[in-house]
């Protein structure tokens, strides 16, 4: 199913995370909710507890994101943008192993990404270079990682 996605002639990527760090990385997330902020997380093999959490949690569906796992296919659940929700997260990173929490994240606005994840246990995570590039400097400072310019020129979606 398509979907939107990021602009990936334009993006910043965010490279040397690790599994371990997936808890802080959550919880710096919360900086990136900007106003009409939806958090979209796709899960194939989600713990009881989180689907649980999720589905208690979830927001009618306003756009499609584009999927990154084909099969099986994802559950897809569009949650606020709200520090209770990344906490609650965080909390279960803490419990859990990353493909029981979720497959692939994304932050979007106004049916826009700001942010894409595909495989978090394995993958950069890409973010929009519409996010003020300070923003992405302090993010890397607090986790100890890098970022560097992700864009493909020549990329369209």
């Amino acid at each position: 199913m398509a979907g939107i996605m990021l602009d990936y002639s334009a993006c910043w990527e965010v490279g040397e995370l690790k599994a371990i760090q997936f808890p802080a990385v959550l919880r710096e997330l919360i900086q990136l909710a900007l106003v009409d902020c939806v958090l979209c997380l796709q899960c194939t093999a989600c713990n009881k507890e989180v689907k649980s959490f999720l589905e208690e949690n979830k927001m009618a569906e306003r756009f499609k994101i584009q999927l990154g796992t084909a099969y099986p296919g994802p559950d897809v659940y569009h949650l606020p943008c709200s520090k209770e929700v990344f906490e609650k997260l965080a909390h279960f990173a803490e419990l859990f192993t990353i493909p029981e929490i979720c497959d692939h994240l994304h932050i979007c606005q106004s049916g826009d990404v700001r942010l894409e994840w595909f495989d978090i246990s394995s993958r950069s995570l890409y973010i929009s270079k519409k996010v003020p590039e300070e923003y992405v400097k302090l993010l890397c400072k607090r986790l100890g990682c890098v970022y560097t310019d992700g864009s493909i020129p020549g990329w369209k979606s």
